[in-house]
């Protein structure tokens, strides 16, 4: 077996360190979000839940001006900027995302997706046109 130098894994290391910046969540692409998932429920399974999924849906008004696009875009800057580091992000597709909120009590999460709400319908220009679908588990 080949020993694996510092040097070889220092790129890596600093890749992940860029990309999760330690002011705010981690976006990571589906795969990677789920393979932690899987680890974290590992995890739970032999302690007390403290973690939580947050899942948001964007839909729509239905008229037909509504550019979905614009408000997808705005909603991943707010959850960039107010979900706290180490928590994990996934864009799961246009206009959903589930989040991995780390060391929360089940209590708390309804407090995160209201701050979540006030930056959005703060900052989207009409937000009678788009509602905000939650869930956890």
């Amino acid at each position: 077996m080949e020993e694996i130098s510092l040097e070889k894994i220092l790129p890596a290391i600093e890749k992940l360190n860029t990309d999760c910046q330690e002011s705010g969540a981690c976006v990571l692409d589906r795969e990677t979000f789920l393979k932690i998932y899987q680890l974290e429920k590992y995890r739970r399974e032999r302690r007390l839940p403290s973690s939580y999924i947050m899942q948001i849906k964007l839909k729509d008004s239905g008229k037909e001006d509504v550019k979905l696009e614009k408000a997808d875009g705005l909603m991943l800057d707010i959850l960039k900027a107010k979900i706290r580091g180490g928590d994990a992000i996934c864009h799961w597709d246009q206009s959903h995302f589930i989040i991995l909120l780390y060391d929360i009590k089940k209590e708390e999460i309804k407090t995160v997706y209201n701050r979540i709400e006030f930056f959005f319908y703060t900052n989207y220009k009409e937000p009678e046109e788009i509602k905000l679908i939650f869930n956890t588990a």
